[in-house]
C-alpha cells in the first residue's frame, strides 16, 4: 500500500517563498493594515500554487473563533417549498463567505435535537430551522448562545423569527382580484 502524501502546510509555503509563516498568513488573509511588498506577495502566492496549498479550515476556525458555516434544518427536503428556500439561503450565505450545511429532519423532533447538538459540537456560526418541531432546540440554542432563526413559528419572541402573515396575504390577494373586476 502506498503511503498517503501529507498535505502541504503554511510552514511549507513560508519555506518555499523564503518568508515567515506570519507573512504567509497576512498575504492569504489580506490582513488590513499590514504592508506586504508586491514581490513578497507574488512569491507567497506562487508557492501556494506550486504546492497546491489549501488552508486548513479547522485551524482557521479555531484561530478566528468562526467556522463560516450555517446549518439549515428542513422538515422534509422533498417538500417543494424547501429546495427553493435552501437555494435562496445558500446564495446569500455563499455571497457572505459562509457554507450552508443542510440537515433533513424528516419532521422527527429527536433528529432535530441531534442535529442541534451536532451543530453545537461543530461550532457552526448559526442555525436556521425551517419548521421547529422540538422546543428543546430553542432552549438549547439560547443556553449555548447559538444564533437561531426560526421560519414559520411566530410564537418564540426570544429568537429571530421569519414568517408569512397568511391572513393579511389572503386579504391582499382577494382585494387585488376584486380590483381587477373578478367576482367569483
Amino acid at each position: 500500500m502506498t503511503k498517503k502524501k501529507k498535505a502541504p502546510t503554511s510552514w511549507d509555503v513560508a519555506r518555499l517563498a523564503g518568508v515567515s509563516r506570519s507573512t504567509v498568513s497576512f498575504v492569504l488573509n489580506n490582513t488590513p493594515g499590514i504592508k506586504i511588498s508586491e514581490e513578497t506577495r507574488r512569491r507567497v502566492l506562487e508557492a501556494v500554487k506550486i504546492l497546491d496549498y489549501k488552508p486548513n479550515a479547522i485551524a482557521r476556525s479555531l484561530a478566528k473563533q468562526k467556522t463560516e458555516a450555517i446549518a439549515f434544518f428542513v422538515l422534509d427536503i422533498a417538500n417543494p417549498v424547501f429546495p427553493n428556500m435552501a437555494r435562496g439561503i445558500e446564495d446569500v450565505a455563499r455571497h457572505n463567505g459562509y457554507t450552508l450545511l443542510l440537515c433533513n429532519t424528516d419532521g422527527k423532533s429527536l433528529r432535530e435535537l441531534r442535529y442541534m447538538n451536532l451543530m453545537l459540537e461543530r461550532r457552526v456560526d448559526g442555525v436556521i430551522v425551517g419548521a421547529l418541531s422540538n422546543e428543546e432546540v430553542s432552549r438549547l440554542a439560547r443556553k449555548k448562545n447559538m444564533p437561531l432563526v426560526i421560519l414559520e413559528h411566530p410564537r418564540l419572541p426570544e429568537h429571530d423569527v421569519v414568517y408569512a402573515d397568511n391572513i393579511q396575504g389572503s386579504y391582499e390577494a382577494v382585494k387585488y382580484l376584486i380590483e381587477l373586476g373578478h367576482t367569483r
